[in-house]
């Protein structure tokens, strides 16, 4: 599971982080908005790498809330990470829910230096149901009295910008 973790997160936060290695050493990079969605793609040595993200802010306040970030995983599906802020309950995890449905959990795996690492794997099913909805809501519990925060992040834009990867 860790070479698993490390692989992921190897491919998923350079593209993160935009001065991570891939674009240090990227041939050519590109970056276009789709609406909510931004697809940031890297080439160097013939080999194109995309991935599709949302950031959203705390209003009125400095600092990322939540970042959610993709790439195309096997047969149709997606693969990558949701990065949180510190002061969360790392036990448990958070939990996200398209458009009202079923909430599914998902463990805190790491924290690094710009936050909180959730891996994140969903099959061809899934983004087939994100493609035809119009928000994925984040639930993340805080630390102080276990305090339930829902961000609603929107897919609006979500068809094209995986599309393009």
């Amino acid at each position: 599971m860790t070479r698993k973790l490390s692989a992921l997160l190897s491919v998923v936060f350079p593209l993160i982080v935009a001065s991570g290695p891939v674009f240090a050493q990227s041939d050519k990079t590109t970056s276009t908005r789709f609406e909510n969605w931004t697809v940031n793609c890297a080439e160097a040595e013939g080999q194109r790498q995309c991935a599709m993200s949302q950031s959203l802010n705390l209003q009125n306040q400095p600092g990322l809330l939540l970042r959610m970030e993709l790439q195309r995983g096997p047969e149709g599906g997606a693969a990558g990470v949701v990065v949180v802020p510190f002061g969360l309950d790392i036990t448990k995890g958070i939990s996200l829910s398209i458009d009202g449905g079923p909430r599914w959990n998902l463990p805190m795996r790491t924290c690094q230096n710009f936050g909180c690492v959730i891996p994140i794997t969903v099959g061809p099913a899934i983004v087939e149901e994100m493609k035809q909805s119009g928000t994925i809501q984040v639930s993340l519990y805080t630390l102080d009295g276990g305090k339930t925060l829902d961000v609603p992040v929107s897919l609006t834009g979500f068809t094209a910008a995986f599309d393009a990867l």
